[in-house]
């Protein structure tokens, strides 16, 4: 019997795995497959051998190691399952829907196997199917937040917002720390004209992490609320701290310089558009707007010059 556990399929840049192996003492246990010891040896070296590719972000040499275990595993319904999460994080959708439909078919149905076919579906275009396999997902399961989440999701593609809605506040009613599904909740309320039962939700959101580690998205659609309920000042020092850090967006730089601008800032934005060139050189719309600035203002000149013997 082998138990295996993928390290987290966003993990680049975090080399972390664990791969727990238990081997039997014989195949005549309650493995799904048979094999000889010799195989069940050589088939954990593949495992192994793909698990730490795959950690590596080596993502079509652990499909190679994944496929020869499954070869020798064939009604292994994990193994396929991580097959197809390597395949799907090289954008190969199809083959990976058929590895998790397979494996799905081995195993007694799991609601979050469920919610992981259904979303490869509906990154496919593939909305019917995708829809399907959400409600069985809640059928499965009707307290996994993820389900419902899923099926809002699959309702939101469609434009169903008041469905939509729903389900991401029943998802938020099971897991009330989930970012993904409040910013979501936030847009909602947004297109269906409630600034302010947006900003609350962005608010909750944001006030349950540490300032240092509040999303960018969050504290942009949080300026982009202040401006609407008119607060320019609030927008401006919201996107001030996610400007401050080191790996700030060009967006976030450039709609802070915009509202600056709105709000009669011009040096401001200057220095805002003036760090956002030196980050993002290549950029043509940052050269733009400087560009323009500089045509408007004189003092943006001197701003930049004293940017420049910093940098020195």
């Amino acid at each position: 019997k082998v138990t295996i556990r993928l390290c987290d399929s966003g993990c680049p840049g975090r080399l972390l795995f664990v791969i727990a192996v238990l081997l039997s003492i014989s195949c005549g246990c309650r493995c799904p497959w048979k094999c000889s010891s010799t195989d069940l040896t050589q088939s954990n070296r593949w495992i192994q051998s793909g698990m730490e590719a795959a950690c590596n972000g080596e993502h079509s040499q652990a499909e190679q190691w994944l496929r020869q275990a499954v070869a020798a595993r064939p009604n292994d319904p994990v193994l396929r399952e991580q097959l197809a999460d390597v395949l799907a994080q090289q954008g190969k959708r199809q083959p990976a829907i058929e590895q998790l439909t397979r494996a799905i078919e081995l195993n007694k149905a799991e609601a979050a196997s469920c919610v992981k076919l259904g979303s490869l579906y509906l990154q496919n275009g593939q909305w019917i199917p995708a829809s399907q396999f959400a409600r069985k997902a809640i059928q499965v399961d009707r307290s996994l937040p993820e389900a419902w989440a899923f099926r809002g999701e699959t309702k939101l593609a469609k434009g169903q917002l008041t469905e939509a809605l729903s389900d991401y506040q029943r998802a938020l009613s099971l897991r009330d720390d989930y970012p993904e599904v409040q910013l979501q909740v936030a847009q909602i309320h947004r297109q269906l004209g409630h600034p302010l039962r947006a900003f609350s939700t962005v608010e909750r959101l944001l006030n349950q992490t540490p300032p240092q580690r509040q999303p960018e998205p969050a504290l942009m659609l949080a300026a982009e609320l202040l401006i609407e309920i008119q607060q320019p000042a609030q927008a401006i020092r919201r996107l001030q701290l996610a400007a401050s850090r080191p790996d700030v967006s060009a967006e976030c730089l450039l709609q802070l310089s915009e509202i600056q601008l709105a709000a009669g800032r011009s040096a401001d934005a200057a220095v805002t558009l003036t760090r956002a060139r030196q980050l993002y050189p290549d950029s043509g719309i940052i050269a733009a707007k400087l560009s323009e600035l500089n045509g408007g203002d004189a003092r943006i000149a001197s701003v930049q010059r004293m940017q420049d013997v910093l940098s020195r």
